[in-house]
């Protein structure tokens, strides 16, 4: 499977997370959003599940995170 997605400013908006759950100082979280509508596919769990972990490694530039994640 590939994957194709033009990120720039105008596909990600960051917005409290609807859960509504907070950190520990009362904070709500945020919730990073992907917007683009060129790409419509439906993952099946451990693909979304490891597709998620890059995003979060990435945003975090979490090195370590990003290569076991592409390597598994």
């Amino acid at each position: 499977m590939a994957l194709c997605i033009a990120i720039h400013a105008a596909n990600l908006i960051i917005r409290p997370a609807p859960s509504g759950k907070r950190n520990i100082y009362g904070k709500q979280k945020p919730q990073l959003v992907l917007l683009d509508h060129g790409l419509y596919k439906e993952l099946d769990f451990d693909t979304r599940f490891n597709y998620a972990s890059l995003w979060k490694a990435l945003v975090f530039s979490d090195a370590n995170a990003i290569k076991n994640t592409v390597l598994s």
